[in-house]
């Protein structure tokens, strides 16, 4: 291997690990900050966005977003099939840069329809389910006859 390639592949791996460090760093001062409040008996006013409860749209979102950007990356690239011979329907390997996304971004609505909000608004919580034991049997449990 020559010297050049050597530079080259220790400054993408420096390159890629740069933002992983950063990212870690800031953890563990929140982490270190949280931890001296605490023993301190303070709670931290300004929780961010962990203290914030959304309104459980932000899947929805994420889903049209992605699905928009993947339908829009393979109308984008199927051209390309056309161009290289070989591969049917102008297929390739290079559609995955845009059914990946499709694929997530469907999946994100999906999960977002089937563990979403029902039709009467309410979010599944307890109060709203119904009771399990029937009002006129005087006796609920069963072994106790």
């Amino acid at each position: 291997m020559r010297v050049e390639e050597v530079f080259v592949t220790i400054a993408a791996l420096m390159a890629f690990s740069i933002p992983f460090i950063l990212v870690g760093y800031i953890r563990r001062l929140r982490y270190e900050e949280l931890v001296t409040l605490a023993e301190q008996g303070l709670l931290r006013e300004d929780l961010g966005w962990r203290g914030r409860r959304g309104n459980g749209k932000a899947g929805l979102r994420w889903g049209i977003v992605l699905t928009a950007l993947g339908v829009a990356l393979s109308c984008g690239l199927w051209p390309i099939g056309f161009v290289v011979d070989g591969f049917p329907l102008g297929l390739g390997p290079w559609m995955l840069l845009g059914f990946l996304p499709t694929a997530f971004g469907i999946a994100l609505l999906l999960i977002h329809r089937l563990a979403g909000e029902d039709e009467a608004g309410r979010d599944g919580d307890a109060a709203s389910m119904p009771a399990i034991s029937d009002s006129s049997d005087p006796d609920p449990d069963p072994e106790s006859a």
